[in-house]
């Protein structure tokens, strides 16, 4: 069974869609009522779900809050139905709606594909958001840097940088607890495409397990570094600490030879 008969599916992508846009869609292509649930009840958990002849994917990406130096979980909803693929995320995502323009205009390297497909439509929308994952997770890292350059060259400690520190480790576990489900979810999407879509993809679906384990690698290396810098950071204090203890102790000592001689 192949989900789509016509050569081109027909693509749809919404962003930060309103209520009444998400009962329109839901109408217009009768999705499965527990999809329409799932669509307006907001975040839920990452899942792959089959109902007949359509195929649902919730995950979730990384979006970075600049105003509140902060990650912040963007929804991504993919909907494969008979003729159609649907993308909707929470937030505005620019590569994901670069992605779908160029496939409305046909100016894809990879046209075919796009057209005869629908696991290849599916495999580049997570492909673009991996991507995208893996340069923010690089900017990540070079603040890092950036930090441990500072933390150095700084002769004196200050609650900025303990700040930073603290801030970059609750995001590090926020990362760690958003992605780590989705290699789980690789898996059930490669046994659900091969059960609706009747597509192999293997080849595609390596290269994303690839992708997911290098990012879950990256998170790692940072956490580390992140880690490794905090333990610099508390070594330096207590050095500093010990260096004003010293002096008082000296002081003291002072003020109390002082005090036994008057």
């Amino acid at each position: 069974m192949h989900i789509f008969h016509e050569k081109k599916p027909t693509r749809i992508h919404l962003s930060e869609p309103t209520e009444e846009q998400l009962h329109e869609v839901v109408d217009k292509y009768d999705l499965h009522t527990i999809v329409e649930d799932d669509l307006l009840s907001g975040i839920i958990q990452d899942k792959v779900d089959s109902y007949d002849e359509q195929l649902f994917l919730v995950t979730h990406f990384p979006k970075y809050d600049s105003g509140n130096d902060k990650y912040d979980a963007n929804s991504l909803f993919v909907l494969i139905t008979k003729n159609t693929i649907i993308t909707i995320c929470k937030s505005p995502i620019s590569k994901l709606q670069i992605l779908f323009d160029l496939y409305i205009e046909g100016k894809t390297d990879q046209e075919d594909l796009l057209e005869t497909s629908p696991y290849y439509i599916l495999y580049k929308i997570i492909d673009v958001m991996y991507d995208k994952t893996l340069v923010s997770l690089n900017k990540f890292n070079k603040e890092i840097q950036v930090l441990e350059q500072d933390l150095f060259n700084r002769t004196k400690l200050n609650s900025k940088i303990l700040s930073d520190l603290l801030v970059k480790r609750r995001n590090i576990v926020f990362l760690t607890h958003m992605l780590s489900p989705q290699g789980e979810i690789l898996g059930e999407l490669h046994t659900a495409v091969l059960k609706i879509l009747n597509e192999d993809g293997d080849v595609y679906f390596e290269d994303l397990q690839y992708k997911f384990d290098k990012i879950m690698h990256t998170i790692q290396a940072v956490s580390e570094n992140t880690h490794s810098l905090s333990s610099t950071y508390n070594a330096l204090a207590n050095i500093q600490t010990n260096a004003v203890i010293s002096l008082l102790t000296v002081f003291t000592a002072s003020i109390g030879i002082l005090a036994m001689i008057t």
